[in-house]
């Protein structure tokens, strides 16, 4: 990219790294891209572009080179019901505490900490069931 005057960068500005896992690049004054691209828009060339945000950082490949789905948002809170034991996994998930043996309950984050959304015994016989479809 230097050869052709053009500066890698991984912050965009002049002191940022020049390797990295997510790079862009600085015109470098009167380098050779700087001095063609002249050229070219006094002889009247019109460059349309749309400027959009750098989306590089936040695209995650798998190893073949698929792009994967963000996890975040998509895990709960489980919590033993007897002990300290905490575990994060999807919502629905299947787990037991090991030490006690007994299935752990989901909690979910409120503004204040943590709560348990299981509902109990008794919210769970008196729920009406849902309608059939």
């Amino acid at each position: 990219m230097r050869s052709i005057g053009l500066q890698p960068t991984s912050s965009g500005k002049d002191d940022g790294a020049e390797t990295g896992d997510v790079m862009g690049h600085i015109i470098v004054a009167d380098g050779p891209f700087d001095r063609t691209v002249r050229k070219m828009l006094a002889k009247g060339l019109i460059v349309s572009w749309i400027e959009q945000p750098d989306k590089l950082a936040d695209v995650a490949e798998d190893d073949d080179g698929e792009v994967k789905e963000s996890k975040s948002g998509k895990r709960v809170r489980y919590i033993c019901p007897h002990g300290d034991t905490k575990a994060w996994a999807k919502h629905g998930a299947k787990l037991v505490c090991g030490e006690h043996m007994e299935a752990m309950e989901v909690n979910q984050p409120t503004p204040r900490g943590y709560r348990d959304i299981t509902p109990s015994a008794e919210e769970a016989d008196s729920a009406e069931p849902a309608p059939e479809a």
